[in-house]
């Protein structure tokens, strides 16, 4: 039985590919993935959604480093984010990992408004969807769409 070696390490510089930004690992997390700190934004990402950057191994510790500095470094331009993500047939994991993707890259590109299509079914991704965004410290509110409750609106702070 082999023990598996974390592929990242505290303080390492990564890519994290899907936001298209540069960030350093906080930490590892017992399922695997890790925690970047991007600037005043931390995400989680799996090992295979990270990439380390060319030429830097290890960041500064950022008692080294003063706060505004260690946000530039770590800060790349953000990519365009559609303002709504469609979750039909997607699994409760499924939606789950791809709500929380498009949260990042939402509250990353500075957006304030965007939808979440999750449907009406059997309303398992809905119960999931609202138990997400009500931990999202940025998600200021959200409703079901008057007009189609298969739809929830999301207003970030």
């Amino acid at each position: 039985m082999t023990s598996e070696r974390p592929l990242f390490s505290k303080g390492d510089v990564v890519t994290v590919k899907s936001l298209g930004r540069s960030g350093v690992v906080i930490e590892r997390l017992s399922n695997g993935s890790y925690r970047i700190s991007l600037g005043a934004l931390s995400v989680s990402a799996r090992s295979g959604e990270l990439s380390l950057e060319p030429n830097a191994s290890r960041a500064p510790q950022p008692s080294q480093v003063k706060g505004k500095e260690l946000i530039r470094k770590t800060q790349t331009r953000a990519r365009s984010v559609r303002s709504a993500i469609d979750l039909h047939g997607f699994t409760v994991d499924q939606a789950t990992r791809a709500l929380e993707e498009w949260l990042n890259q939402m509250i990353l590109s500075g957006a304030k408004q965007g939808k979440v299509i999750h449907g009406l079914g059997s309303g398992r991704v809905q119960r999931a969807t609202h138990e997400i965004l009500a931990r999202y410290s940025a998600v200021r509110a959200f409703r079901i769409n008057d007009a189609n409750p298969g739809e929830t609106d999301v207003y970030l702070a």
